[in-house]
């Protein structure tokens, strides 16, 4: 498991918790995990996470051809890095993602406008 933390502004506690311990209890699929969370979560969440690789921004296209191989070598495409043994002495550190893809992900389950702040693994992601 990544280190990932959350923390939801205008949901009850209760509500909150419950996502997470649902959330905590799937980790296998960290957007299964963050779809929980937006499900509880109404306004905003604080998103903490390792982010690893390139932080640059990345803008997708609405579609991309079956052929296409180009965009995947983009610098900035958003990745997903898995970490098979051990992250800083810590086996549950599975997963990394790039800035790009840890945004994308937010914006899936349902966060359009996402604010970095001067910390590079802090998000504030809103509905």
């Amino acid at each position: 498991m990544n280190d990932l933390a959350v923390a939801c502004h205008n949901s009850s506690f209760a509500e909150a918790e419950s996502g997470y311990k649902q959330s905590r209890e799937i980790w296998e699929s960290a957007l299964y995990g963050l779809e929980k969370i937006s499900s509880v979560c109404k306004e905003t969440m604080y998103l903490v996470s390792v982010v690893r690789g390139s932080k640059g921004p990345f803008v997708p296209a609405d579609d991309y051809p079956g052929d296409e191989l180009e965009i995947f070598n983009h610098p900035h495409y958003p990745r997903f890095y898995f970490v098979e043994k051990s992250f800083n002495a810590d086996e549950s550190n599975w997963w990394f993602a790039t800035k790009s893809c840890l945004k994308a992900m937010t914006r899936v389950v349902g966060f359009p406008t996402i604010e970095e702040i001067d910390h590079p693994e802090y998000l504030i992601c809103r509905k």
